[in-house]
């Protein structure tokens, strides 16, 4: 965070948008479903996030 906060004070940052996400009982759902499993949820949501960006 302290990383991101440096880089906002900078005057040529580049402009851009940052969403942070709380999934709620990950490791709960880490364990009942599998990191495997996990993993590519995960990469379908992050997909989804990039496709409904651009």
């Amino acid at each position: 965070m302290a990383q991101l906060h440096v880089m906002l004070e900078v005057e040529d940052a580049p402009s851009g948008s940052l969403i942070l996400i709380r999934l709620s009982r990950l490791a709960e759902m880490k364990r009942q479903s599998g990191h495997h499993k996990l993993d590519a949820i995960l990469k379908r949501i992050g997909a989804l996030l990039i496709s409904q960006a651009q």
